[in-house]
């Protein structure tokens, strides 16, 4: 995994993460924009999904931005095939929908089979 050298990437949680699922994690130099080619690309993709839900006057983008990010990590991508959303998290998104239709949850897991199961998925992803 290659990231900045953002605080969010340099915690505790992001260590333990990465030694548990056995990933090398490798950080960008700074000014150096060539290796943050990905990250540009979706926040230009980013900027073009708001563009689409905000008006000329620009008011209240930030408000929609939980909810292009859901669309975008719900959608499948032509390099992976796969939505970003299960190949974070392992599983299959939960719409609203969902929730209202099937009472039973992963949280309904005890700890320990939902961590194996992440984990089989994640490599099967």
């Amino acid at each position: 995994m290659i990231s900045d050298r953002g605080l969010a990437f340099l915690n505790e949680l992001v260590k333990v993460i990465c030694f548990y699922f056995n990933i090398d994690k490798a950080s960008t130099t700074a000014y150096h924009p060539q290796t943050d080619g990905l990250t540009e690309r979706f926040n230009k993709t980013l900027a073009e999904m708001i563009s689409s839900y905000v008006g000329e006057e620009q008011e209240h983008w930030d408000q929609i931005i939980p909810y292009v990010l859901f669309a975008y990590n719900t959608s499948v991508h032509a390099s992976t095939h796969e939505m970003p959303f299960y190949l974070i998290y392992g599983r299959d998104a939960r719409y609203p929908i969902d929730v209202s239709r099937y009472s039973a949850s992963v949280e309904d897991l005890p700890i320990e089979d939902y961590r194996v199961q992440l984990k089989e998925r994640v490599e099967i992803a």
